[in-house]
């Protein structure tokens, strides 16, 4: 679509508020007709493509048909000055609700989930605040006594040295780090190691919050459900006992697939959990996702069968 507008702009020499037009006019009237959201969240996906369509034409509007443009990227600016400390104040907001709320039973992950969904609901948004709410909390804090829905807990970080890996994975990274900003500096430009340098420290977070997480994040079961729960980085899934039709032990390779959900990370799938017909699970962005079969790695599979196979059949 972008080059597209870049074509149009460069061959034809088009106003500029043509873009502005379809982004804030045809294409939120397009997903209201599509999508018939709410009033409030049709006003913010609104927002969202026009301030898309404005950070779009500061890269593909040639010089000679800027006319509104400059105008409006000091809109821009000004609007993202105010959003920095409305956003600061939300996840503040959100931070005290979980402290607070992980004070009265210790469980870190119901808190995080419950703080977030009062303050944004059970959108998009809320789920994506969620995973990245989990990333930074695993990232700069490592729960020791918190607890876990579930009465029964499996972890998953010893088998095929799966923890061992992710650290020897994030070690070697930082190993390479200084010497791959040393080349780019000198064999590039400055600009460019930095920019480099800075993106692998933002990698570093995800890395470490996995690789805490995957020490102290179970898969857990009670009377009623089974937890699963793999780092910060795969989405978890809670499923109701009756959605279950087996639970075995299993040494296949399992390629990705439609209707499938690996859950082993850098260590080996030794459980296979096959579904009942039309079962549909959450996906990353809360999305309901047929699936057949979910397939697991923990460091005790002959335990986890025989406290599962209770409630299954």
């Amino acid at each position: 679509m972008a080059a597209i507008y870049a074509a149009a702009f460069n061959r034809h020499h088009l106003p500029d508020w043509m873009l502005l037009a379809d982004f804030s006019i045809s294409l939120p009237l397009l997903h209201y007709l599509l999508f018939r959201p709410s009033l409030k969240r049709w006003l913010f996906r609104w927002f969202q493509l026009t301030s898309l369509g404005i950070i779009l034409g500061h890269f593909i509007i040639p010089e000679s048909s800027r006319v509104i443009w400059p105008m409006l990227e000091k809109v821009r600016t000004a609007a993202t000055g105010l959003l920095i400390p409305v956003e600061l104040a939300v996840m503040s907001m959100i931070a005290y609700s979980v402290w607070k709320l992980a004070k009265l039973d210790g469980n870190i992950d119901r808190a995080l989930q419950d703080g977030i969904t009062r303050k944004l609901g059970t959108t998009v948004s809320s789920h994506l605040a969620l995973w990245e709410a989990r990333i930074w909390l695993y990232a700069l804090y490592k729960p020791i006594n918190a607890s876990y829905a579930g009465r029964q807990h499996f972890t998953y970080a010893k088998q095929n040295s799966n923890a061992s890996n992710q650290l020897g994975f994030i070690i070697a990274i930082l190993f390479e780090l200084p010497l791959a900003h040393m080349l780019l500096h000198f064999i590039w430009s400055p600009k460019a190691a930095w920019i480099a340098t800075a993106l692998t420290a933002w990698s570093m977070v995800y890395l470490i919050s996995e690789y805490r997480a995957t020490l102290v994040r179970p898969v857990s079961i009670d009377s009623e459900h089974l937890y699963i729960r793999c780092g910060t980085l795969s989405v978890d899934t809670v499923i109701p006992w009756h959605q279950i039709r087996s639970i075995g032990k299993t040494t296949e390779q399992v390629r990705r697939q439609p209707g499938v959900r690996r859950y082993k990370q850098m260590g080996a799938i030794n459980i296979s959990i096959q579904l009942q017909p039309n079962v549909q699970l959450p996906d990353f962005l809360g999305r309901a996702q047929p699936l057949t079969a979910i397939y697991l790695g923990l460091d005790d599979p002959d335990g986890f069968i025989q406290a599962a196979s209770v409630n299954v059949g």
